[in-house]
């Protein structure tokens, strides 16, 4: 069939709400498109994307080891291990017993090595995550990070083996594929999130509203650019994602946001990080996928463009976001009515989970 799209969340720093908004993102697209499969690739350490997809606190507390055991099989690694080799079987052999469970989706991965064609079966690499954690649906398939599957540094012809073979693998796969990576928030990028970079058409950035956090931005975009031009890459910067911003109204801001208006102070905040990141976009527009024109001088029109095209706002999720993470649900699958959580029981709305949805999908419009 086809692969649709690959779309990276990523940032120099942690705590911005890449994983949150990746899982939330991932899970509605998913639930919208139904015929077609969704892979979350964990490229990261830690592993939070995997947990909160697996059932995030609820999940862990009466499955102790469940990240362990389901990395066991399914771990991001062994994937990128035969993608390196361009063929069905794993660099590695520990732990392959284990691997060749009943927990693939379709067969295990072929034992023989005869094969140089750059095309292996990816989906023997993933988890059915609705076999686990049935809110979540089933056309979405996981590969998982943290766990005890440690991450593997390639060398750079690996990388590029990888990459080419995931994408042919994917374009020649019986069916048509959306994929989605969370990657580490470290200073400089891993060699996973080298490789997510690379493999990806589309680059989300989650910052927080704060002078902190803009100050990563510009380390980010130098190092992206000096990846894809060493790497010929294709991915562009869709935009920047401001985070856990608090609401005022219901109502549209434009061009800043269809969906809400934020309180008056954080508005004065968005407003100026905004005029500041319209002008390093301009210095670096041949990685942004909508560049800004370099004759235009007007920080207030530059302000503008760069807002209406590259940037939005995402509310702040508030309790109905602890709930979430808590049990495991995206919102796509919350209903009103009491929800019991790992230590508390929470209470759901209509109007918060149709607020929350309603900002997801003004993301995932902009990245269709």
């Amino acid at each position: 069939m086809t692969l649709e799209s690959v779309d990276v969340f990523a940032n120099h720093k942690g705590g911005c709400g890449k994983t949150v908004l990746l899982f939330h993102t991932a899970c509605q697209y998913a639930k919208q498109h139904p015929q077609q499969k969704v892979c979350v690739m964990d490229m990261t350490v830690i592993g939070d994307i995997s947990r909160l997809l697996l059932g995030g606190d609820v999940y862990e507390s009466k499955n102790l080891n469940g990240l362990d055991e389901v990395a066991e099989k399914y771990s991001t690694t062994f994937l990128l291990e035969a993608a390196a080799q361009g063929v069905g079987k794993p660099l590695s052999t520990t732990n392959s017993k284990k691997r060749e469970s009943s927990f693939y989706l379709h067969s295990p991965p072929p034992k023989g090595n005869n094969s140089s064609s750059g095309n292996i079966e990816v989906g023997n690499y993933m988890l059915q995550v609705s076999e686990i954690n049935s809110h979540i649906p089933s056309n979405l398939f996981l590969t998982v990070g943290g766990g005890s599957k440690e991450q593997i540094v390639f060398d750079e012809d690996k990388k590029e083996r990888i990459i080419g073979t995931l994408k042919e693998s994917l374009h020649k796969d019986s069916d048509s594929w959306k994929v989605f990576l969370d990657t580490d928030g470290d200073l400089t990028f891993s060699c996973y999130t080298q490789i997510a970079l690379c493999f990806a058409d589309k680059v989300v950035i989650p910052l927080m509203p704060s002078y902190i956090d803009f100050r990563r931005v510009s380390s980010f975009l130098e190092e992206f650019y000096a990846l894809q031009e060493s790497k010929n890459g294709n991915a562009k910067i869709l935009g920047i994602v401001w985070n856990n911003v608090d609401s005022q109204k219901n109502e549209p801001w434009k061009p800043f946001s269809n969906v809400f208006t934020p309180t008056n102070a954080v508005k004065s905040v968005i407003k100026d990080l905004n005029t500041h990141l319209a002008r390093v976009a301009q210095h670096f527009s041949q990685i942004f996928y909508h560049p800004l024109p370099d004759d235009t001088q007007d920080e207030d029109k530059l302000c503008e463009m760069f807002s209406q095209s590259s940037s939005l706002l995402m509310r702040n999720f508030g309790v109905t976001g602890m709930a979430s993470t808590d049990c495991g649900i995206p919102f796509c699958s919350m209903t009103k009515g009491e929800l019991l959580g790992s230590r508390m029981k929470y209470q759901m709305n209509d109007e918060s989970i149709k607020n929350m949805c309603l900002n997801i999908q003004e993301l995932l419009d902009k990245l269709s």
